[in-house]
Protein backbone atom coordinates (compact mmCIF):
# COMPACT_ATOMS: atom_id res chain seq x y z
CA UNK A 1 0.00 0.00 0.00
CA UNK A 2 2.62 2.78 1.08
CA UNK A 3 4.33 2.01 -2.39
CA UNK A 4 1.27 2.79 -4.34
CA UNK A 5 0.30 5.69 -2.35
CA UNK A 6 4.13 6.98 -3.21
CA UNK A 7 3.33 6.48 -6.76
CA UNK A 8 0.27 8.31 -6.34
CA UNK A 9 1.96 11.46 -4.72
CA UNK A 10 4.12 11.24 -7.77
CA UNK A 11 2.03 11.02 -9.73
CA UNK A 12 0.03 13.84 -8.39
CA UNK A 13 2.91 16.09 -7.99
CA UNK A 14 3.66 15.70 -11.88
CA UNK A 15 0.47 16.63 -12.88
CA UNK A 16 0.76 19.79 -10.87
CA UNK A 17 4.02 20.41 -12.55
CA UNK A 18 2.90 19.90 -15.91
CA UNK A 19 -0.37 22.13 -15.44
CA UNK A 20 1.72 24.57 -13.70
CA UNK A 21 3.92 24.61 -16.97
CA UNK A 22 1.30 24.60 -19.15
CA UNK A 23 -0.17 27.58 -17.35
CA UNK A 24 3.40 29.10 -17.35
CA UNK A 25 3.58 28.56 -21.18
CA UNK A 26 0.14 29.79 -22.41
CA UNK A 27 1.14 33.25 -20.19
CA UNK A 28 4.62 33.32 -21.68
CA UNK A 29 2.79 32.68 -25.49
CA UNK A 30 -0.16 35.22 -24.71
CA UNK A 31 3.01 38.00 -23.60
CA UNK A 32 5.14 37.14 -26.93
CA UNK A 33 1.55 37.45 -29.05
CA UNK A 34 0.95 41.18 -28.38
CA UNK A 35 4.67 42.27 -29.32
CA UNK A 36 5.67 39.62 -32.34
CA UNK A 37 4.76 38.92 -35.79
CA UNK A 38 3.98 34.84 -34.79
CA UNK A 39 5.12 32.67 -32.55
CA UNK A 40 5.22 28.78 -32.95
CA UNK A 41 6.12 25.79 -30.34
CA UNK A 42 7.75 23.14 -31.21
CA UNK A 43 8.65 19.41 -30.21
CA UNK A 44 12.34 19.05 -31.67
CA UNK A 45 12.51 15.27 -30.63
CA UNK A 46 9.32 14.17 -32.52
CA UNK A 47 10.12 17.02 -35.32
CA UNK A 48 6.56 18.35 -35.11
CA UNK A 49 5.23 21.86 -34.91
CA UNK A 50 2.71 22.21 -32.06
CA UNK A 51 1.23 25.59 -32.35
CA UNK A 52 1.42 28.45 -34.88
CA UNK A 53 0.79 26.33 -38.02
CA UNK A 54 -2.55 28.01 -38.99
CA UNK A 55 -0.58 31.94 -39.35
CA UNK A 56 2.42 30.04 -41.06
CA UNK A 57 0.37 28.20 -44.14
CA UNK A 58 -1.53 31.45 -44.26
CA UNK A 59 1.56 33.76 -44.67
CA UNK A 60 3.58 31.20 -46.59
CA UNK A 61 1.32 29.35 -48.88
CA UNK A 62 3.91 26.97 -49.69
CA UNK A 63 3.65 25.14 -46.11
CA UNK A 64 1.70 22.32 -46.27
CA UNK A 65 2.85 19.99 -43.36
CA UNK A 66 3.44 20.51 -39.63
CA UNK A 67 7.24 18.66 -39.96
CA UNK A 68 9.22 21.54 -38.20
CA UNK A 69 12.29 20.55 -40.54
CA UNK A 70 10.58 21.02 -43.86
CA UNK A 71 8.95 24.03 -42.70
CA UNK A 72 11.85 25.47 -41.75
CA UNK A 73 13.44 24.04 -45.31
CA UNK A 74 10.44 25.26 -47.10
CA UNK A 75 10.82 29.14 -46.03
CA UNK A 76 14.64 29.74 -46.42
CA UNK A 77 14.25 27.82 -49.95
CA UNK A 78 11.54 30.58 -51.01
CA UNK A 79 11.35 33.67 -49.00
CA UNK A 80 14.64 34.29 -47.16
CA UNK A 81 17.32 36.48 -48.33
CA UNK A 82 20.13 33.83 -50.73
CA UNK A 83 23.09 35.59 -48.21
CA UNK A 84 20.90 34.76 -45.33
CA UNK A 85 20.04 31.30 -46.40
CA UNK A 86 22.54 29.60 -44.69
CA UNK A 87 22.44 31.14 -41.24
CA UNK A 88 18.58 30.83 -41.10
CA UNK A 89 19.29 26.74 -41.69
CA UNK A 90 22.01 26.54 -39.12
CA UNK A 91 20.14 28.25 -36.55
CA UNK A 92 16.87 26.81 -37.16
CA UNK A 93 17.01 24.12 -38.40
CA UNK A 94 16.27 20.69 -36.15
CA UNK A 95 19.70 19.81 -35.77
CA UNK A 96 21.02 23.70 -35.14
CA UNK A 97 18.90 23.77 -32.43
CA UNK A 98 19.90 20.47 -30.69
CA UNK A 99 23.29 21.41 -31.18
CA UNK A 100 22.86 24.71 -29.50
CA UNK A 101 21.29 23.81 -26.66
CA UNK A 102 23.51 21.32 -25.67
CA UNK A 103 26.78 23.70 -25.81
CA UNK A 104 25.40 26.97 -25.00
CA UNK A 105 24.79 28.10 -21.50
CA UNK A 106 21.41 30.50 -22.56
CA UNK A 107 18.71 28.61 -23.39
CA UNK A 108 18.27 31.20 -26.19
CA UNK A 109 19.33 31.47 -30.33
CA UNK A 110 18.49 33.82 -32.96
CA UNK A 111 19.31 35.06 -36.02
CA UNK A 112 18.50 37.97 -38.11
CA UNK A 113 17.40 38.03 -41.39
CA UNK A 114 15.68 39.15 -44.31
CA UNK A 115 12.26 38.03 -45.91
CA UNK A 116 10.73 39.33 -49.40
CA UNK A 117 7.52 40.45 -48.70
CA UNK A 118 4.56 40.06 -50.78
CA UNK A 119 5.98 43.11 -52.79
CA UNK A 120 8.83 42.30 -53.36
CA UNK A 121 10.49 43.65 -51.07
CA UNK A 122 13.39 42.46 -48.81
CA UNK A 123 12.57 43.11 -44.72
CA UNK A 124 14.75 42.21 -41.97
CA UNK A 125 13.55 40.30 -39.41
CA UNK A 126 14.54 38.38 -36.16
CA UNK A 127 13.96 34.89 -35.06
CA UNK A 128 14.45 33.48 -31.04
CA UNK A 129 13.78 30.34 -29.94
CA UNK A 130 13.46 29.55 -26.71
CA UNK A 131 13.70 26.31 -24.74
CA UNK A 132 10.96 25.59 -22.53
CA UNK A 133 11.56 22.11 -20.95
CA UNK A 134 12.21 18.42 -21.90
CA UNK A 135 10.44 15.56 -20.68
CA UNK A 136 9.47 11.64 -21.49
CA UNK A 137 6.12 12.36 -22.21
CA UNK A 138 6.45 15.81 -24.65
CA UNK A 139 10.04 15.65 -25.97
CA UNK A 140 12.25 18.62 -25.97
CA UNK A 141 9.75 21.51 -26.78
CA UNK A 142 10.63 25.24 -27.92
CA UNK A 143 8.88 28.55 -28.24
CA UNK A 144 9.75 30.39 -31.30
CA UNK A 145 8.73 34.13 -31.58
CA UNK A 146 9.45 36.59 -35.41
CA UNK A 147 9.69 39.91 -35.24
CA UNK A 148 9.89 42.66 -37.82
CA UNK A 149 12.99 44.91 -37.28
CA UNK A 150 13.23 46.46 -40.51
CA UNK A 151 13.69 49.60 -39.57
CA UNK A 152 16.01 49.13 -36.53
CA UNK A 153 18.20 47.02 -38.84
CA UNK A 154 18.39 49.80 -41.69
CA UNK A 155 18.95 52.48 -39.32
CA UNK A 156 22.06 50.09 -37.62
CA UNK A 157 23.42 49.68 -41.35
CA UNK A 158 23.51 53.65 -42.67
CA UNK A 159 25.37 54.04 -39.04
CA UNK A 160 27.75 51.46 -40.26
CA UNK A 161 28.15 52.59 -43.06
CA UNK A 162 28.43 55.82 -42.51
CA UNK A 163 31.17 55.32 -40.04
CA UNK A 164 32.90 53.55 -43.02
CA UNK A 165 32.96 56.30 -45.18
CA UNK A 166 34.91 59.82 -45.17
CA UNK A 167 31.95 61.72 -44.54
CA UNK A 168 32.81 64.43 -47.58
CA UNK A 169 33.10 62.17 -50.49
CA UNK A 170 31.49 59.24 -49.46
CA UNK A 171 34.86 57.19 -50.13
CA UNK A 172 36.11 54.84 -47.54
CA UNK A 173 37.93 56.43 -44.83
CA UNK A 174 41.93 55.64 -44.23
CA UNK A 175 41.19 53.30 -40.89
CA UNK A 176 38.87 50.88 -43.40
CA UNK A 177 41.04 51.26 -46.77
CA UNK A 178 43.99 49.94 -44.99
CA UNK A 179 41.47 47.30 -43.56
CA UNK A 180 40.27 46.35 -46.57
CA UNK A 181 43.11 46.07 -48.95
CA UNK A 182 45.17 43.95 -46.05
CA UNK A 183 41.86 41.48 -45.85
CA UNK A 184 41.92 41.22 -49.47
CA UNK A 185 45.77 40.76 -50.14
CA UNK A 186 45.36 38.07 -47.25
CA UNK A 187 42.98 36.16 -48.71
CA UNK A 188 41.15 36.26 -52.66
CA UNK A 189 44.29 38.18 -53.31
CA UNK A 190 47.19 35.98 -52.94
CA UNK A 191 49.07 35.61 -55.92
CA UNK A 192 47.64 37.77 -58.56
CA UNK A 193 49.47 41.33 -59.60
CA UNK A 194 47.64 44.21 -57.79
CA UNK A 195 48.39 48.65 -58.01
CA UNK A 196 48.37 50.28 -54.83
CA UNK A 197 47.46 54.16 -56.54
CA UNK A 198 48.11 56.77 -54.74
CA UNK A 199 46.46 60.47 -55.38
CA UNK A 200 46.83 64.08 -54.63
CA UNK A 201 45.28 67.31 -56.11
CA UNK A 202 48.60 69.50 -57.19
CA UNK A 203 48.43 72.72 -55.50
CA UNK A 204 45.26 72.58 -53.38
CA UNK A 205 46.38 74.28 -50.93
CA UNK A 206 46.12 77.18 -52.85
CA UNK A 207 42.62 76.36 -54.32
CA UNK A 208 41.37 76.89 -50.44
CA UNK A 209 43.27 79.99 -50.44
CA UNK A 210 42.54 81.31 -54.10
CA UNK A 211 38.89 80.31 -53.81
CA UNK A 212 37.95 79.45 -50.48
CA UNK A 213 37.07 76.21 -48.83
CA UNK A 214 34.08 75.65 -50.46
CA UNK A 215 35.56 75.37 -53.71
CA UNK A 216 38.49 73.50 -52.24
CA UNK A 217 35.12 70.87 -50.48
CA UNK A 218 33.58 70.66 -54.55
CA UNK A 219 37.16 70.12 -55.81
CA UNK A 220 37.39 66.96 -53.36
CA UNK A 221 33.91 66.07 -54.40
CA UNK A 222 34.26 66.20 -57.77
CA UNK A 223 37.95 64.27 -57.63
CA UNK A 224 36.01 61.36 -55.96
CA UNK A 225 33.81 61.05 -58.17
CA UNK A 226 35.71 60.54 -60.89
CA UNK A 227 37.77 58.29 -59.38
CA UNK A 228 34.53 56.18 -58.77
CA UNK A 229 34.03 56.46 -61.85
CA UNK A 230 37.01 55.48 -63.17
CA UNK A 231 37.81 52.29 -61.28
CA UNK A 232 35.27 49.01 -61.17
CA UNK A 233 32.85 48.51 -57.84
CA UNK A 234 35.43 45.73 -56.92
CA UNK A 235 38.00 47.76 -56.58
CA UNK A 236 38.74 49.56 -53.20
CA UNK A 237 38.86 53.71 -53.77
CA UNK A 238 39.11 55.32 -49.86
CA UNK A 239 40.38 59.08 -48.99
CA UNK A 240 43.20 58.59 -47.09
CA UNK A 241 44.33 62.62 -46.31
CA UNK A 242 43.27 65.73 -47.19
CA UNK A 243 43.84 65.81 -50.57
CA UNK A 244 45.46 62.08 -50.54
CA UNK A 245 43.49 59.28 -52.34
CA UNK A 246 44.06 55.61 -52.77
CA UNK A 247 42.86 52.56 -54.58
CA UNK A 248 43.67 49.49 -55.14
CA UNK A 249 43.38 48.29 -58.45
CA UNK A 250 42.77 44.32 -58.23
CA UNK A 251 44.13 41.96 -61.11
CA UNK A 252 46.20 43.95 -63.18
CA UNK A 253 46.30 42.09 -66.51
CA UNK A 254 49.81 43.53 -67.56
CA UNK A 255 52.01 47.26 -66.82
CA UNK A 256 50.03 47.82 -70.21
CA UNK A 257 46.90 48.23 -68.79
CA UNK A 258 47.94 49.94 -65.96
CA UNK A 259 50.02 52.37 -67.60
CA UNK A 260 46.64 53.12 -69.94
CA UNK A 261 44.64 53.46 -66.94
CA UNK A 262 46.70 56.31 -65.14
CA UNK A 263 47.03 58.22 -68.33
CA UNK A 264 43.06 58.08 -68.28
CA UNK A 265 43.19 59.23 -65.04
CA UNK A 266 45.54 62.19 -65.34
CA UNK A 267 43.14 63.37 -68.21
CA UNK A 268 40.49 62.41 -66.58
CA UNK A 269 41.11 65.02 -63.56
CA UNK A 270 41.65 68.10 -66.02
CA UNK A 271 37.75 67.89 -66.84
CA UNK A 272 37.00 69.03 -63.38
CA UNK A 273 35.91 73.13 -63.11
CA UNK A 274 35.90 75.61 -60.28
CA UNK A 275 34.25 78.42 -60.33
CA UNK A 276 37.00 80.31 -62.19
CA UNK A 277 36.33 78.32 -65.38
CA UNK A 278 40.57 79.06 -66.48
CA UNK A 279 41.70 77.14 -63.72
CA UNK A 280 42.64 73.16 -64.40
CA UNK A 281 42.89 70.69 -61.73
CA UNK A 282 46.09 68.33 -61.89
CA UNK A 283 46.58 65.41 -59.85
CA UNK A 284 50.79 63.73 -59.17
CA UNK A 285 50.60 60.34 -59.06
CA UNK A 286 52.33 57.14 -57.50
CA UNK A 287 52.11 53.51 -57.66
CA UNK A 288 53.79 50.35 -56.29
CA UNK A 289 52.81 47.34 -57.21
CA UNK A 290 51.64 44.03 -54.76
CA UNK A 291 53.73 41.58 -54.86
CA UNK A 292 56.68 43.12 -56.14
CA UNK A 293 56.98 45.87 -54.49
CA UNK A 294 55.27 44.53 -50.76
CA UNK A 295 52.23 42.29 -49.97
CA UNK A 296 50.57 44.52 -47.31
CA UNK A 297 49.41 47.88 -46.81
CA UNK A 298 52.05 49.63 -45.03
CA UNK A 299 54.17 48.39 -47.43
CA UNK A 300 52.77 48.86 -50.56
CA UNK A 301 51.61 52.31 -48.85
CA UNK A 302 54.99 53.91 -48.21
CA UNK A 303 55.97 52.88 -51.76
CA UNK A 304 53.25 54.38 -53.69
CA UNK A 305 54.03 57.30 -51.23
CA UNK A 306 58.01 57.76 -52.60
CA UNK A 307 56.88 57.26 -55.57
CA UNK A 308 53.94 60.05 -55.39
CA UNK A 309 56.51 62.05 -54.01
CA UNK A 310 58.96 61.87 -57.08
CA UNK A 311 56.06 62.88 -59.07
CA UNK A 312 55.58 66.26 -57.34
CA UNK A 313 59.30 67.14 -57.14
CA UNK A 314 59.75 66.44 -60.42
CA UNK A 315 57.04 68.65 -61.93
CA UNK A 316 53.58 67.51 -60.92
CA UNK A 317 50.49 66.50 -62.88
CA UNK A 318 52.18 63.19 -63.87
CA UNK A 319 52.67 59.45 -62.37
CA UNK A 320 55.39 57.29 -61.29
CA UNK A 321 55.61 53.89 -60.61
CA UNK A 322 58.11 52.85 -57.80
CA UNK A 323 60.01 50.29 -59.48
CA UNK A 324 60.74 52.42 -62.14
CA UNK A 325 63.42 54.58 -59.84
CA UNK A 326 64.20 52.73 -56.67
CA UNK A 327 65.13 49.54 -55.75
CA UNK A 328 63.86 46.71 -54.16
CA UNK A 329 65.46 48.36 -50.64
CA UNK A 330 64.48 52.11 -50.94
CA UNK A 331 67.81 53.28 -52.75
CA UNK A 332 67.54 55.61 -55.97
CA UNK A 333 67.92 53.88 -59.17
CA UNK A 334 70.69 55.16 -61.36
CA UNK A 335 69.00 54.82 -64.67
CA UNK A 336 65.39 55.46 -64.39
CA UNK A 337 62.70 56.64 -67.22
CA UNK A 338 61.28 59.99 -67.72
CA UNK A 339 57.92 60.35 -65.67
CA UNK A 340 54.91 60.26 -67.84
CA UNK A 341 52.44 63.19 -67.90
Amino acid sequence: MSCVENQMDELSENRILQNQLYENEKIYRSALELTCERIFEADLTHNRLLYGFEKYSANFPYVKTKIYDDIISAIAANSVHPEDTQAFVETLSRNGLLKAFHRAHSPEVSVEYRLASPDGRWIWHSASVVFLYSSSQTGLKIIGYVKNIDERKKQEIKMFNESQKDSLTGLFNRKVTEALINQYLSENGKNVQHAVIMLDIDNFKSINDTYGHSQGDATLICFSKQLQRLFRSSDIVGRVGGDEFLVLMKNIAGKDVLLEKLRSISSAFCEIKLDDASYQVHSSIGVSLYPSDGTNFAELFKKADMALYHSKQNGKNQFSLYSDYYETDGAPKQNSPESST
